[in-house]
């Protein structure tokens, strides 16, 4: 399910105050999660010039977050990070169990910018699984896996994204 990039319905213009504001409260809402609000000044500073770097390296678009589905995928990252971690740990510990290590190539459908950085970024997930480039045409990306041919997890993760940001994905 391909999204087409910033003049489509799925994103929306934004301006760098715009990255700053979201930015800012997302950091500080996880200062006050993990500190409860003993020493919020500190926090507030924080996380005001922390929100400088995404404001500074940001794109001049956003695609439209979907925030229900948003917490869906948080779920699925969580689990996915500690099932990745046992199984790599259970390779480790167990030399027995397979390994079948090797270099693939996805073909992405995912519009530059946060879609396909997200996917970079969360291609850790899978068991073995890892984000090694992107290639020229800005569409492939080439992943390493350690159980084999990782494309198919990468096709799960890409119609997950996608359903983050665009309206009429199921």
């Amino acid at each position: 399910m391909p999204l087409a990039g910033p003049s489509a319905q799925a994103s929306a213009p934004v301006n760098r105050p715009g990255w700053w504001s979201a930015a800012f409260v997302g950091l500080l809402l996880a200062w006050v999660l993990l500190n409860g609000l003993e020493f919020l000044v500190v926090g507030v500073l924080t996380a005001a010039v922390a929100a400088l770097v995404p404001a500074l390296l940001a794109q001049s678009w956003l695609p439209r977050l979907r925030p229900l589905r948003a917490l869906g995928f948080a779920g699925y990252f969580v689990l996915e990070s500690f099932r990745g971690g046992a199984d790599v740990a259970g390779r480790a510990l167990r030399p027995s169990l397979p390994i079948e290590p090797g270099f693939f190539r996805h073909r992405t459908s995912l519009p530059p910018g946060l879609p396909q950085g997200l996917l970079m970024g969360t291609l850790s997930l899978p068991p073995g699984t890892l984000s090694v480039d992107m290639e020229e045409d800005g569409r492939t990306l080439v992943l390493h896996s350690l159980v084999g041919d990782a494309t198919a997890e990468a096709r799960d993760l890409e119609a997950r994204i996608a359903r983050l940001f665009h309206p009429t994905a199921p």
